[in-house]
């Protein structure tokens, strides 16, 4: 599944409602309440090792994309499993300049605000992707696709 910056993952777009993910993804496994976010509807896709949260403001949009599939790549270049560095720096490296990094526990989350990207990391190989829909200049208003 090719990450697709600012847009979504392979055809699952941000915005899109879960009607039209299912038809992608199929049914989903599990549905989450984020007892911190009342606004957010989480759907889990365990097949697939996707979670895919829908914000009730936004007319249950989708807005964020959790995924630990083995098969995420970025310009045709797989990136689970691998070094964090050579992904940062070989695979996302034309588009995204910088990331802040922040080490949490037995992990450690990169992420980039331009794209609203998190890559985790244990033992330097990235683990976990997660993707957000980016803000506007503004930074409050979503830039939908």
């Amino acid at each position: 599944m090719e990450v697709k910056l600012g847009l979504g993952l392979e055809e699952i777009e941000f915005g899109m409602k879960l009607p039209q993910v299912e038809v992608l993804l199929g049914n989903f496994d599990e549905q989450l309440i984020d007892e911190d976010d009342s606004n957010k509807l989480i759907y889990v896709f365990n097949e697939k090792k996707i979670s895919l949260s829908f914000y009730k403001d936004t007319e249950n949009r989708l807005g964020y994309i959790e995924t630990s599939n083995p098969s995420i790549a970025f310009g045709g270049i797989q990136i689970f499993d691998k070094n964090i560095d050579f992904v940062k720096k070989e695979v996302f490296g034309k588009r995204i300049e910088s990331w802040e990094s922040d080490k949490l526990f037995s992990f450690t989350s990169h992420f980039n605000e331009e794209y609203w990207i998190s890559l985790h990391s244990e033992y330097e190989k990235v683990t976990k992707l997660e993707l957000g829909v980016p803000f506007l200049d503004n930074g409050k208003d979503y830039k939908w696709p």
